[in-house]
């Protein structure tokens, strides 16, 4: 139980989950190293959680994207950029989703700090859900929700162009 990773209950339930997102995340390293672009580095659920302390309860939360990116359109930019990533297909309930993006919102009320938000979904219907979800949703995040052909087909200035500095 010692060696056991954190986070890693009910992993075997989410696999389908985990292997799209690491096929999404083999094809846009291909694709970034083609272009020029530059990942600098791709973090874990693990590595990418936010910790945070609820300011009405006091509880502790965490916001928890799939995965965080830095990265630059060159080696020579000097914009070096870092986006939180949720991988989605659309299959989670709205409720869930509503509580994971809540959890981001808590996180910003916390900390006082703006996270930027790239999801990327395989499917306009996955894209729809999402929407639908963020519409609904109270408070403001900097988001973009790219489509996940439309990402690797035209890259990271992509998601640069949504997030202006």
């Amino acid at each position: 139980q010692l060696d056991r990773q954190w986070g890693t209950r009910g992993l075997e339930g989410q696999m389908w989950h985990t292997n799209g997102l690491y096929e999404f995340m083999r094809q846009l390293y291909r694709r970034v190293h083609m272009r020029g672009e530059v990942l600098y580095q791709w973090k874990s659920a693990h590595e990418a959680a936010r910790w945070y302390r609820d300011t009405i309860s006091h509880d502790p939360g965490h916001a928890r994207p799939d995965a965080e990116l830095v990265f630059a359109l060159s080696p020579q930019d000097e914009r070096v950029t870092m986006v939180l990533l949720e991988y989605d297909r659309g299959t989670t309930r709205e409720y869930q989703y509503f509580r994971k993006f809540k959890a981001y919102l808590d996180y910003q009320q916390a900390s006082g700090m703006t996270l930027p938000l790239l999801i990327v979904a395989p499917s306009e219907k996955a894209a729809q859900r999402m929407r639908h979800v963020l519409d609904e949703l109270q408070g403001s995040l900097r988001i973009v929700l790219l489509l996940e052909a439309d990402l690797l087909a035209e890259g990271l200035a992509l998601v640069l162009h949504h997030f202006p500095p």
